[in-house]
């Protein structure tokens, strides 16, 4: 248990790290670096299992989408900071890979509002056609137009229409519909793993207590045996021979205990898992052995 509670610190803050190094290459523009944490993605998935078939493939999308729309404290996300660097080749990529455009991050700014007040025209013009929605207002309630330093971003702003972002929205809807329904069946196919899994190490675990119950029965007669043996005067011979079947037993009995001991962990790790898939009911899970 402390070895999987460790593992899982480390897990998170590998996971801080990549977040950490994504926003500051989003925001610097390396494109070697955003693509090499992405890559990272990927590869994770691959130590944990994931295939390349039609299940696996939707997962790695569903990796990927997580890792670009993930925020730090702050609430700002990786297509937030390549804004306010005005990084239009970052936000085409995290864009590509799922990122929402019109996400609120640190003060209700959106990655639009953010290119605008730091004056980038370039990265204007690229969220625009993206879906940046020009109308939504900061915490402080100014919009991205009222904020931008030089009148060609707040032009541009200004003489942008509306229906195509509308109509980009409506777009952009119907996809984040389509995720949420892709990610539901995942959840579920990844449930009954867990499901199926438990039920295995379920019955691991019963077969290893049959075994384990055996194993005693075996000592306690062998043991029964060598006294009965002793008591009669037999040969040293046999006394040897009833002595030696008690050392077998005793070894049966020990592996068996240790086999039943693994069985045990390997249950709890499975009951855990499925617990925390179903939110605290368990029901039953996936084999984390």
């Amino acid at each position: 248990q402390r070895k999987e509670e460790e593992e899982e610190r480390k897990r998170k803050r590998e996971e801080q790290q990549q977040l950490k190094r994504l926003l500051e290459a989003s925001f610097d523009g390396v494109l070697k670096e955003v693509l090499a944490v992405l890559k990272e993605v990927s590869e994770r998935d691959t130590e944990n299992g994931v295939g390349f078939d039609e299940a696996g493939r939707r997962q790695r999308r569903l990796s990927q989408l997580r890792a670009v729309n993930t925020t730090d404290a702050h609430g700002n996300s990786a297509v937030s900071e390549a804004a306010a660097g005005g990084q239009t080749h970052i936000i085409t990529l995290l864009a590509a890979k799922g990122a929402d455009v019109n996400a609120r991050g640190a003060f209700g700014r959106t990655p639009l509002f953010r290119a605008a007040f730091g004056g980038h025209l370039e990265a204007v013009q690229t969220l625009l056609p993206l879906g940046g929605d020009p109308r939504l207002r900061a915490g402080d309630g100014c919009t991205p137009e009222q904020v931008a330093p030089e009148e060609s971003v707040a032009g541009v702003l200004r003489g942008w229409d509306l229906s195509l972002t509308d109509s980009m929205l409506t777009t952009m809807e119907a996809e984040t519909q389509r995720r949420a329904e892709e990610e539901q069946e995942h959840e579920e196919a990844l449930t009954d793993g867990l499901k199926q899994g438990l039920e295995l190490v379920q019955k691991e675990h019963e077969r290893c207590q049959r075994e384990l119950q055996r194993a005693r029965t075996q000592l306690s007669k062998r043991i029964s045996e060598h006294d009965a043996c002793s008591g009669k005067g037999m040969e040293p011979a046999t006394h040897t021979v009833t002595l030696q079947t008690v050392h077998g037993a005793e070894g049966v009995l020990s592996d068996a205990r240790e086999a039943a001991r693994r069985a045990s962990d390997q249950l709890s790790l499975a009951k855990l898992a499925v617990r925390e898939r179903s939110g605290g009911d368990l029901v039953s899970p996936w084999s984390l052995i």
